[in-house]
């Protein structure tokens, strides 16, 4: 039996954002609309040259042009799954309010009467109207594959939302189911009472939680070369994040600023089930190839290290102590 689901869509196809026509129509539209290589393109009868992505069953799947295909079996997959009664949700951080719409059915719609409203849209916002031989086909096919919603979306304010929930609308996808984050955490029920205007308490999480929640490999580099260039601050010495393609296996690096001369590199991972034993093999390398004070450092690594031994790898009881120790530096300020 299927179970209903949250979702989002960014509402802000090639470019317009739709969000005041969403809300006028109370409707979730989706692009990358499928049309059927030998129809001929009609406005006013799109189910006649476009494919109902809500039907699977009926479309030849030889017709999903292959630049496209991974969208829009993406966009079939998400339709068969939300089903009447899943929440969408429509991010406009810049508003400061995610809104909230509670599904009802997926619709394939001849000739939209909200055509024009999306043209004024684009135009009021300096982009074109494209035109085709098939006439405006280009972006009809944007709005013409939508949610209806059971009522007016609610907007809700970014801050109510937990921050695992505002973490999972980060990046560039258009649009993608929202899961659990484990099973204190279910996402339909707290979006359910946001949009039943309920209060929901967020719960207070411990620095540790916070880092395990929402580290990537990316900002860890920026977050160690920051923390040991708090710690290294009264030698006047500066740790630089330096990780990408080429690195070396380098992802941060340090400096004299007095004497502008080398003085370590660390290398900052986040690896599960690393032990010291490990750790140790990775310092000793760097130490055999690097003339300086250098450091192994993993949030994920809980394997506990004699006090006093192995000062250069820095495990998750290490890496709490320094940020416990430096928090309230304003050092962190241009982070």
């Amino acid at each position: 039996m299927n179970q209903t689901i949250v979702f989002f869509v960014r509402s802000k196809p090639q470019g317009a954002d739709i969000i005041d026509l969403v809300r006028e129509e109370k409707r979730v539209f989706i692009g990358y609309p499928l049309y059927k290589r030998d129809s001929r393109y009609d406005e006013t009868s799109i189910k006649s040259c476009m494919y109902d992505i809500s039907q699977p069953e009926s479309i030849d799947m030889k017709n999903i042009p292959s630049k496209f295909s991974r969208q829009i079996r993406k966009n079939i997959n998400l339709v068969r799954a939300a089903i009447r009664n899943s929440y969408v949700i429509i991010p406009r951080p810049k508003q400061g309010k995610y809104y909230v719409g509670k599904i009802t059915e997926f619709e394939l719609v001849n000739n939209p009467a909200w055509k024009n409203r999306y043209k004024q849209l684009r135009e009021k916002q300096g982009l074109k109207w494209e035109k085709k031989e098939g006439g405006s086909q280009y972006h009809v096919g944007d709005i013409v594959q939508s949610w209806k919603v059971e009522k007016e979306f609610e907007p809700i304010l970014l801050y109510k939302f937990p921050a695992w929930v505002r973490y999972s609308l980060f990046g560039r996808s258009t649009t993608g189911r929202i899961g659990d984050f484990d099973d204190e955490n279910k996402i339909y029920p707290l979006i359910e009472q946001l949009y039943e205007k309920r209060k929901v308490p967020l719960k207070e999480l411990s620095v540790e939680q916070k880092l395990l929640r929402f580290l990537s490999p990316g900002n860890f580099e920026h977050f160690m070369s920051n923390l040991l260039s708090l710690e290294y601050k009264s030698r006047n010495q500066v740790w630089l994040p330096i990780g990408g393609s080429g690195d070396g296996g380098v992802d941060c690096i340090c400096f004299d600023k007095s004497s502008e001369e080398f003085k370590g590199i660390a290398q900052c991972k986040l690896k599960k089930n690393q032990s010291i034993n490990q750790a140790k093999e990775m310092l000793s390398k760097l130490n055999e190839d690097n003339n300086g004070e250098n450091y192994v450092c993993n949030f994920y690594m809980t394997e506990d290290i004699p006090e006093g031994e192995y000062k250069g790898i820095l495990n998750q009881k290490r890496i709490l102590g320094l940020f416990e120790k430096h928090k309230e530096s304003n050092y962190w300020e241009w982070i």
